[in-house]
């Protein structure tokens, strides 16, 4: 751990701001993720019912 901190303060206010920038990326990438995975979610199932209700009932362009 020292030999890091020797590092980080070799090269110090630029690798200090490379730190803060990839804290940033990391927080975005991990809230996006959730997002994708959170709203996306669908039950296959009810959805293929519904796709297949509209269709036999001739409204193919509301199913697309």
């Amino acid at each position: 751990m020292h030999k890091i901190w020797e590092a980080l303060s070799d090269g110090a206010p630029f690798s200090f701001i490379n730190l803060a920038v990839l804290a940033l990326v990391l927080a975005i990438i991990a809230e996006r993720a959730v997002y994708i995975l959170t709203k996306y979610r669908v039950n296959s199932r009810e959805f293929m019912a519904q796709i297949r209700k509209l269709v036999q009932a001739g409204n193919i362009d509301r199913a697309v």
